[in-house]
């Protein structure tokens, strides 16, 4: 069939997924899974990229399928995953913290942050993890003094 377009001098479109699209549905697959040990070792085999275990741990967050403390407990073993095989990689490191922190999750920003700051690792800004870790510490303060009110 294809030599017989060609001949007639049609070239047949193919279509393909990009790698993209690839990545992404094994991501979303992997969210309704209860645990998420299985795609975290799935894209580390097949996909091994800081940014695929990020996504992945973003996509985890928005499934309706599991309990808010559950998928903390999941994305904090993803982000476990990431420190592990990507120790060096300051700008998903960065993600992290602002991830924990934009979900209010204070605590796992700053521990974070602190092994960040111990292994001087470099997040692309002015004062690093090192000034990260202090405005951290003082929007933490403020909480707490707001709390004691």
């Amino acid at each position: 069939m294809r030599l017989k377009l060609e001949s007639q001098g049609t070239r047949p479109k193919s279509v393909a997924t990009p790698p993209t699209n690839l990545i992404s549905e094994a991501v979303t697959m992997f969210c309704v899974f209860p645990k998420s040990d299985i795609g975290t070792q799935f894209i580390l085999e097949h996909f091994p990229r800081a940014w695929v275990l990020y996504d992945f741990a973003k996509t985890y967050w928005l499934s309706p399928l599991h309990q808010p403390q559950d998928k903390l407990f999941e994305i904090g073993k993803i982000f476990e995953a990431v420190a592990k095989h990507f120790p060096t990689d300051g700008r998903i490191h960065k993600m992290i913290c602002l991830f924990w922190d934009g979900k209010g999750e204070l605590e796992r920003a700053i521990e974070h942050c602190r092994l960040c700051a111990s292994l001087s690792i470099n997040d692309g800004t002015v004062t690093g993890f090192a000034g990260r870790l202090r405005r951290l510490e003082m929007k933490m303060a403020r909480r707490l003094n707001s709390r004691n009110r």
